[in-house]
């Protein structure tokens, strides 16, 4: 399931973070992507969201973006 260079690279990311804030619970998980497109808003409008997802359809994440500044990736 998945593109295994990004899915190598999100693991990586996952294990460093871990490794700098072993107090911090981290549950990681990958979805497929067909799964991901029809799943995205359930994610995005529930009480508790996602603190981190990575997503490379910056089109439809712009949708949610523009409707609330904490899913931007800028800086305030």
């Amino acid at each position: 399931m998945g593109d295994p260079v990004p899915r190598a690279f999100d693991q990586k990311m996952v294990a460093r973070f871990k490794e700098k804030y072993p107090g911090i619970r981290v549950q990681h998980t990958i979805v497929a992507h067909e799964d991901f497109k029809q799943a995205i808003r359930t994610y995005l409008i529930a009480s508790r969201p996602p603190d981190v997802l990575t997503w490379f359809a910056g089109n439809r994440m712009r949708f949610f973006a523009s409707r609330d500044p904490m899913y931007t990736s800028k800086p305030p």
